[in-house]
């Protein structure tokens, strides 16, 4: 019988033996980016060593003194706040719709699409099984926040 082994992606670390990249079996490269204090500030991508320019995949992240993350932009063209309550627990999440970066018409329609069936609001769902909780069907204003509720 022959032995078989899975294909492993590889890792690349700093000093402080923090990941700054992988190399995924396809040859896709995901790197990580990081400010001084060691937390990320960029995350980009290519499909292969061979192709020149990366593709953004998340930057301008924001902290707390605490080390949770705050805010971040995605390279689709969405953002994401998190509030932290007193307790260090998230207390809501928002999640936004900015201009395109892309100047493709096609994927900036999907975004809209996705954003269109994101809830307008949060939703109480204590007490009810989850084939009676239903959201709303569509969002007019292109965000969706939750908030934690005791």
């Amino acid at each position: 019988m022959g032995a078989s082994s899975a294909a492993q992606p590889a890792y690349t670390y700093d000093l402080a033996d923090r990941i700054t990249q992988v190399t995924y079996p396809s040859g896709r490269i995901v790197q990580y980016g990081r400010k001084t204090k060691g937390r990320v500030n960029l995350v980009q991508t290519k499909a292969s060593a061979s192709v020149g320019s990366w593709t953004v995949l998340a930057d301008n992240f924001a902290y707390e003194p605490f080390a949770a993350m705050k805010t971040v932009r995605f390279g689709n063209g969405l953002s994401a706040a998190n509030d932290w309550g007193n307790d260090g627990r998230l207390a809501s999440h928002r999640l936004r719709v900015l201009r395109p970066r892309h100047t493709d018409q096609t994927d900036w329609d999907l975004r809209q699409m996705a954003v269109a069936k994101l809830p307008q609001r949060p939703q109480a769902h204590r007490g009810l099984r989850r084939s009676q909780r239903r959201l709303p069907s569509s969002s007019a204003h292109g965000q969706c926040s939750t908030r934690r509720t005791g």
